[in-house]
């Protein structure tokens, strides 16, 4: 399970800014606005704050944002000129202890 989420995560930050990038390009599937805006809002009304973040291979920065308790969650994308993308939401967030260790055992 914990190399799923770790391969969950790698791919999420490589393939969804281009993604929302398209998307809101030609249909707004994805809402966007400011980023600043956009974390204040999820701290005022779900009560989430940023537990994680990377900068993604074409200069997006990929965030989550939960609860203390992991109750909800968020995954926002800012795009280098401040527009942070909402790309998924939803309940019960876990952390899982990071390995060294990956793959297959020898």
């Amino acid at each position: 399970m914990k190399d799923f989420a770790t391969t969950l995560v790698i791919l999420l930050a490589a393939v969804l800014p281009h993604h929302a990038r398209a998307q809101n390009a030609e249909n707004q599937t994805f809402p966007c606005l400011e980023r600043g805006a956009a974390v204040k809002h999820l701290g005022s009304a779900y009560r989430e704050s940023p537990v994680a973040m990377g900068l993604t291979n074409t200069g997006a920065v990929l965030e989550v944002l939960s609860t203390k308790k992991g109750d909800n969650w968020t995954i926002i994308v800012t795009m280098p000129d401040g527009t942070a993308c909402l790309i998924a939401a939803g309940k019960d967030w876990e952390k899982v202890p990071h390995t060294a260790k990956l793959g297959p055992k020898a």
